[in-house]
């Protein structure tokens, strides 16, 4: 059986390789700002919050879950609300066509959702840990909100589950997804060519990161396929530049830049509002939110 967490160090280990070997931007540093703070995100988003929700078993405790109280709720006779929502069209499909088509289902609910991450305001406040990113490397794609993984997540279980899908087949598309995020974010001259159409790249989602500079904030909004934004027209792609000016966000100079301080961003930006001078709750937010990491951390490690 394919093991998560294994596979994700080999990832890391693959494309810390690429980026000596084939390199973007040549005088980008390996020990850059904020590396540390990735690093962390790695360990917290990678090896313990992604092996828990993209497991099998989390798929099965979802399912068991939500037959436990759809299943209680009767339509008459032996009806009941639950044998309306599990449709079970794939059931019964080979492991392979399950992939095949749970991959395009997947990734547009993704490209969906990562729309809303950037029009709805209050889910911004949690999409700004990812864009604080000041220089694009593989390792970025893990810096990401805890809140942000628990919205994709809750979007792909409530519309997938119901289709039958072999438990395993998220575990297959996690790992895929975890690899092609990594090449999105990579400092690596590797591009798609005529492939641009259908699959993302490093060159391409590196203007959805774009800040201080013409291109539009809202664009490129593909996981694994660009597909999506040729279909809809959110693509930006100018083909007189390579990069944008700079990426990040704007206003994002006053954004936190470590671990902990980021995790607690949408805490503060709630309870610390416009014109508020009063920091003294600063100190508690910071231990709460360490508190909350640590108590995380083990929870997770025991329950994997």
């Amino acid at each position: 059986m394919l093991n998560y967490a294994a596979c994700l160090v080999v990832l890391s280990v693959l494309f810390v390789v690429l980026e000596r070997l084939v390199p973007w931007r040549r005088d980008q540093k390996v020990l850059r700002e904020g590396i540390v703070s990735d690093l962390l995100f790695l360990t917290i988003n990678g090896h313990w919050l992604g092996p828990l929700l993209s497991m099998p078993w989390a798929y099965t405790w979802v399912r068991d879950h939500f037959d436990s109280v759809l299943g209680a709720v009767s339509l008459g006779g032996e009806r009941t609300l639950a044998t309306v929502f599990y449709l079970e069209a794939i059931a019964l499909w080979p492991i392979w066509a399950q992939v095949a088509l749970i991959f395009f289902v997947k990734d547009f609910l993704e490209w969906c959702v990562h729309n809303l991450l950037h029009r709805v305001p209050f889910l911004w406040q949690f999409h700004k840990v990812h864009h604080s990113i000041h220089d694009m490397d593989w390792i970025g794609v893990m810096r990401f909100h805890w809140m942000e993984k628990l919205i994709y997540d809750s979007f792909k279980y409530l519309l997938l589950v119901p289709l039958g899908i072999a438990p395993d087949v998220m575990l297959w598309l996690a790992i895929f997804s975890t690899f092609w995020g990594f090449y999105n974010h990579a400092n690596i001259r590797i591009g798609m060519g005529p492939l641009r159409y259908f699959f993302n790249s490093p060159q391409m989602h590196i203007w959805h990161h774009a800040a201080k500079d013409p291109a539009p904030f809202l664009c490129n909004f593909g996981i694994n396929l660009s597909l999506w934004d040729w279909i809809f027209g959110t693509v930006y792609w100018p083909e007189d530049r390579e990069a944008p000016n700079a990426v990040g966000f704007d206003g994002d100079e006053s954004f936190p830049r470590n671990f902990v301080e980021q995790e607690l961003w949408p805490i503060r930006v709630r309870t610390l509002r416009p014109g508020n001078t009063n920091r003294r709750s600063r100190p508690l937010l910071r231990a709460l939110g360490i508190s909350v990491i640590v108590i995380a951390v083990i929870v997770l490690t025991y329950a994997i």
